[in-house]
């Protein structure tokens, strides 16, 4: 059984420690998606390439001393590469060859073994692998020998990557002066060391009066909105031989943070006549599926929208719409997202307003 410790105590003297850590860092490789300490992206003062363990100490995660080198790759699906500790090099991947290791391989005993990442969340799990003391678990999700489904509901662990801060996706906050983005928080497990910690702030961890963690510049990928649609209810023209739609109109808000063309995410599709075998309006046989919506060219797969923006009246090509009694709209509304938007953004609609004339 393991258990946690209620403080993780650091047993090397301030003194040393700083020089250790001002020792590694000197350098760093530009491939590495890891933060280098003191850097503008990490703050003064702070160390933001390492991990502790009350058993073998400082764990570096951009290490640089020769043989090794900044290697550390963090992608949206899994890290590759390895960190440096008192015991030796710790693999995070089964493709990462260590210095002076075998050819790295993914097959046998051990398998497909990594650390993987969902992007969705932050939330890291898998295995990383040392010679000396065998396997680090990141998650209690992970299966082991007598919990075939992880230990998470008596013991629950993990390592995960921050991706918003005060409810804003990391992709729209600059990364200087440094934020809490992109830190790693929570704890490892392994048999023979125990806990390793990743960052000095969570509970346990025993406080930052030394300023620790692991910190990427890794960002996952934003956020998307789903596009949505709305099917107006059925209009009556009142006019008995029918009348002509002339133009249809929006008023709202685009979204914020469009740079050009922000009405093209509303438009519309406008539905005068029942599709074929659907009978006729305003009693289309399938109800709102039944409808025949099309756009400027007559079919459904045009759209009309004005890429100014709202409160611009959109002519109807009367040739599809002309001596009709009936009519409906459907709206589609698209986010806008990045890159052409620093964020996922959606607009509002809060009127729609058709003109006709008999």
């Amino acid at each position: 059984m393991i258990y946690k410790s209620t403080y993780l105590f650091l047993l090397v003297p301030v003194i040393i420690v700083i020089v250790i850590l001002y020792f590694y860092s000197f350098a760093y490789a530009a491939s590495t998606k890891i933060i280098p300490d003191n850097s503008s992206a990490c703050g003064a003062g702070v160390f933001c390439e390492w991990a502790w363990s009350d058993v073998i100490g400082w764990i570096d995660f951009l290490p640089t001393e020769p043989p090794a080198s900044a290697n550390i790759i963090v992608s949206d699906a899994e890290i590759t590469g390895y960190a440096a500790s008192g015991v030796g090099f710790i693999s995070l991947n089964c493709v990462s060859q260590v210095p002076g290791g075998p050819a790295p391989t993914c097959v046998g005993g051990a398998g497909n073994w990594r650390i993987t990442v969902n992007p969705l969340t932050g939330e890291l799990a898998g295995w990383a692998w040392n010679d000396q003391i065998g396997w680090i678990s990141f998650s209690c999700a992970n299966s082991v020998p007598g919990f075939p489904n992880g230990t998470c509901s008596s013991l629950n662990y993990g390592v995960n990557i921050v991706i918003s801060e005060g409810g804003t996706h990391c992709t729209a906050i600059d990364p200087i002066p440094p934020t809490t983005c992109g830190d790693f928080n929570g704890w490892a497990w392994n048999d023979v060391i125990g806990w390793i910690s990743f960052n000095c702030g969570n509970s346990g961890a025993g406080g930052c009066s030394i300023q620790y963690k692991v910190k990427t510049s890794w960002e996952p990928p934003a956020p998307t909105l789903p596009a949505g649609d709305l099917t107006s209810s059925i209009f009556d023209t009142q006019a008995p031989d029918g009348a002509a739609i002339n133009t249809i109109m929006w008023r709202g808000d685009p979204p914020a943070g469009a740079p050009i063309n922000p009405g093209q995410y509303v438009s519309f599709q406008i539905a005068t006549d029942c599709l074929p075998n659907q009978g006729t309006p305003p009693a289309c046989t399938d109800g709102a599926a039944g409808w025949n919506f099309v756009g400027p060219n007559g079919t459904n797969g045009s759209y009309y929208f004005d890429s100014v923006g709202p409160n611009r009246p959109i002519p109807i090509n009367q040739t599809y719409h002309s001596n009709k009694r009936y009519v409906r709209y459907k709206v589609f509304l698209s986010p806008c997202s990045p890159p052409i938007c620093a964020s996922s953004e959606s607009p509002q609609v809060d009127d729609v307003i058709i003109n006709w004339s008999p």
